[in-house]
């Protein structure tokens, strides 16, 4: 079972205002001849672009009304498989920077289209395209004809040139929102027929998607169909940071520094780690403020509340800012985040003069007992400070 995309505009999960916008503007035949979708990769520019062109070539009033042929022969090829019809033609950077696309479109932009009905072209992944292929299009894309529509994808404005952007208007779209992540997990899994325990787990695979439509599917489509799946099978799959490994750390800010200097040294660090540290940490502080955290484990807010027990929230919230500001994360920067927030740092960093004296005798009678002969000569003799202040040195004995 691939991915599910939806089959219909009011199906799209997020991007409301754009969406229904866009919407609007197709069904009044009042959107521009040239727009482009601009958003990081995995949020959907492909499926709404396919579903515009739906609407500019459907012939309904409401459209697309995904009720004629026209709209179900569309939403089959163009939605479900992402091939050619009559009037919708796809074309994505394959080779050559894009060199032989750009030409391909120019030409279905000039004389096969320039009479009938709609005629729509889907540009996917236009950032690819090296400048050589896009100077091939700004002569197409400013004259286009009445009846042809340009609907381009890209993952950034930055490698578009100034002149081609110009000529379009541009549609910026965004990460999901958490609930709304949640609530797209929660209709994939049930398509898959998915059980999980708790739906802590939808809120975990959309942290670690980065509220990124694709990359969440991405894992419900591991977890295969019709079967039930354990939180630790998912914790596994996206490499979360167990709880259990952070809560020692959390507790020696109000207890032994010692259990959570041991703790940061062997806790797992990486770039994966931090950001569940992260997430973590404001679970805590949340639970420290007495506050309700978002959707965790059961278990897991357990292990936090327990934790936490009359902790300052704003030592846990000093920590959560050193960390954020760790370009990433390994266990020495772990510790010295730790040791610069727990509220006896002054203990920690007060050296005890007997202490000191005591290491400072040691190391010198170990040095004093692996010395040779001719070490031991030498380190009697001291620099003459007359010499020292001509350039020369001559030593003299101590005595």
């Amino acid at each position: 079972m691939d991915i599910y995309r939806p089959e219909r505009l009011d199906e799209i999960i997020g991007h409301g205002n754009l969406v229904k916008s866009l919407s609007e503007k197709v069904s009044k035949r009042k959107l521009s001849h040239l727009i482009f979708l601009c958003g990081e990769e995995g949020l959907g520019k492909t499926t709404l672009a396919g579903h515009l062109a739906l609407g500019l070539d459907c012939k309904s009033l409401n459209a697309p009304c995904y009720e004629c042929d026209i709209c179900k022969s569309n939403l089959d090829k163009v939605i479900r498989k992402g091939q050619d019809t009559q009037d919708i033609k796809i074309f994505t950077v394959t080779r050559d920077g894009g060199v032989d696309e750009a030409k391909t479109i120019a030409e279905n932009i000039n004389a096969s289209f320039l009479q009938g009905d709609n005629k729509i072209l889907l540009l996917e992944d236009i950032h690819s395209m090296e400048e050589k292929a896009q100077e091939i299009l700004l002569t197409p894309l400013e004259r286009i004809p009445k009846n042809v529509y340009v609907i381009a994808t890209a993952n950034s404005m930055q490698p578009i040139l100034k002149k081609l952007q110009s000529r379009a208007v541009v549609y910026h779209m965004n990460r999901l929102s958490k609930d709304e992540m949640i609530t797209l997990l929660k209709r994939e899994a049930n398509r898959r027929r998915l059980r999980f325990p708790s739906d802590a787990i939808f809120a975990m695979i959309a942290s670690w998607a980065e509220n990124k439509p694709r990359r969440a599917l991405k894992a419900l489509e591991a977890m295969g169909e019709d079967t039930s799946v354990t939180m630790e099978e998912i914790k596994e799959f996206i490499s979360y940071l167990d709880i259990k490994k952070v809560v020692p750390i959390i507790a020696a800010f109000s207890g032994s520094p010692i259990v959570g200097m041991t703790a940061c040294r062997e806790m797992p660090t990486d770039e994966t780690s931090q950001k569940y540290l992260i997430d973590i940490l404001i679970n805590t502080i949340l639970i420290a403020n007495r506050q309700r955290p978002s959707d965790i484990d059961p278990e897991d807010k357990a292990r936090l509340t327990q934790a936490v027990g009359d902790l300052d929230p704003r030592v846990l919230e000093n920590f959560l800012l050193e960390v954020c500001r760790m370009p990433h994360l390994d266990n020495r920067r772990l510790l010295a985040a730790f040791l610069a927030c727990h509220p006896a740092r002054d203990k920690i960093f007060t050296p005890d003069k007997n202490v000191l004296d005591k290491q400072r005798q040691d190391r010198f009678d170990a040095r004093r007992m692996s010395m040779t002969k001719d070490e031991a000569i030498n380190r009697d003799l001291a620099p003459n400070i007359a010499s020292l202040l001509s350039g020369g040195i001559i030593y003299k004995d101590e005595d």
